[in-house]
């Protein structure tokens, strides 16, 4: 319930009385009814279908503007030359032809995605990591490609991983780059906390979490980044800590492992959350509650954008600098802020976490998406299935590994949330469990 001081006007929409957050990141399809399904990826395989078939059943003139609509996303990422000429001299029979060859081949990708992805379900957990990897890395292809972003690089660079697994007590540091706490980029040999890692005798059948790294390149890993705003650098590094650190739906087994209390955890719950329009300002504006357990020091370091409006007890309000008017595209910026500050957990009904600004506690905001995130993760954890499951053995034992639970429901959990949320950038819509799954 919205204390009275804090009322606002709910905006009105087809199937919706008002407008909640939604999982895609890009022009989320907010005036669709929910998809009901246990299964998004079937949903997906229809969606490809249904845009081969658009293809036949649209006028010249609205196919020009559908095909344009769809290749002027608000990703960041190129698009390359000779689409970009197509799209400017509105050249239907090459933009027809281009669009089918993307759909096409995005479907097929989505194909091999899916057999690996149900590959995992009956895996052991010491050798799931390779199959939601190839799952993982399947899936962001069928993204990057039905968006047109990695059409002409098919047999360059940009299409290889992108991402490789580093052991930094046997490299030379100096090369490469790291994020630090200010979410700046540096050397990784100005950081004094990282280069505290010294050269010593490696037991290379062990090795701690907090030891474990990727090195990003050219390739999917840096494209899918950089498709979601994240500005990844070639030869950037990223610990597996602090990027598990950055996932909500381990943040509670994380917290748990490392000793972290309440107020020093990077996720904040929310009992609630809607977008809404000021009743004296007509300003459009972003509501949430949090949970009661929790509580904000000052708002400035939960969410770094906008203007403050006001609160009451666990209510909030953030006010964008622009006026409602019944235009969704006037707003898609401030929308896109606001989602690019929260993570999900996928399930019946999704639960909405805040994601604090600031650092707390030694967790970094790395502001990556979480797509970005599980893909680099499991590269890395694959990369031990395949040349060193004695090393993966080890860091899922109890015995030897005390963050060795932390892991498992990594992985027992990832390929699913990996699912729920590139099924719903790639289609736009939003998916929900059955309530009796």
């Amino acid at each position: 319930m919205i204390p009275n001081n804090l009322f606002i006007r709910n905006i009105e929409l087809t199937n919706h009385k008002y407008f909640p957050l939604n999982k895609p990141y890009f022009d989320p399809d907010i005036e669709s009814e929910r998809i009901i399904t246990k299964d998004s990826s079937e949903y997906v395989r229809s969606f490809f279908s249904s845009k081969l078939r658009d293809l036949e059943l649209r006028s010249e003139n609205n196919l020009i503007t559908y095909i344009k609509e769809h290749y002027n996303r608000q990703h960041s990422l190129e698009l390359d030359v000779e689409l970009k000429k197509n799209l400017e001299e509105e050249d239907l029979s090459a933009l027809k032809e281009r669009y089918k060859e993307d759909v096409t081949e995005a479907s097929f990708f989505w194909d091999q995605a899916i057999e690996f992805y149900k590959g995992t379900i009956n895996m052991d957990v010491h050798v799931k990591p390779l199959s939601i990897y190839y799952f993982m890395l399947n899936a962001a292809k069928a993204l990057l490609v039905y968006n047109g972003v990695l059409y002409k690089d098919r047999n360059s660079k940009n299409v290889y991983h992108g991402v490789t697994g580093l052991d930094l007590r046997n490299v030379d540091k100096q090369k490469f780059l790291v994020r630090t706490s200010e979410h700046r980029i540096i050397y990784f040999n100005e950081n004094s906390d990282l280069n505290s890692i010294q050269d010593k005798q490696i037991d290379y059948n062990f090795i701690e979490l907090n030891e474990l790294y990727i090195q990003s390149n050219n390739g999917v890993f840096a494209n899918l980044g950089n498709f979601f705003n994240n500005n990844i650098k070639s030869k950037e590094i990223f610990s597996l800590d602090d990027l598990i650190s950055n996932l909500v739906f381990v943040h509670r087994a994380y917290s748990i492992c490392k000793g972290i209390n309440i107020d020093g955890q990077l996720f904040i719950p929310l009992e609630s959350q809607c977008f809404g329009t000021h009743p004296e300002e007509n300003k459009f504006l972003y509501y949430f509650k949090i949970d009661t357990k929790y509580k904000l020091q000052t708002l400035g370091n939960i969410i770094d954008l906008t203007t403050y409006v006001s609160e009451q007890g666990n209510h909030y309000m953030i006010k964008s600098d622009q006026s409602y008017s019944n235009n969704f595209n006037d707003i898609k910026s401030f929308i896109l802020d606001i989602r690019q500050k929260h993570q999900y957990i996928a399930g019946v009904k999704p639960r909405w976490y805040l994601m604090k600004a600031t650092d707390c506690d030694n967790i970094k905001n790395l502001e990556l998406n979480p797509l970005v995130i599980l893909l680099g993760i499991f590269h890395r954890l694959s990369e031990f299935s395949r040349y060193n499951p004695l090393k993966l053995k080890n860091l899922l034992d109890s015995k030897k590994n005390e963050t060795s639970w932390l892991l498992r429901e990594l992985i027992e959990n990832a390929a699913y949330q990996f699912l729920d949320l590139i099924s719903s950038e790639i289609t736009h819509k939003e998916f929900h469990l059955p309530r009796t799954y």
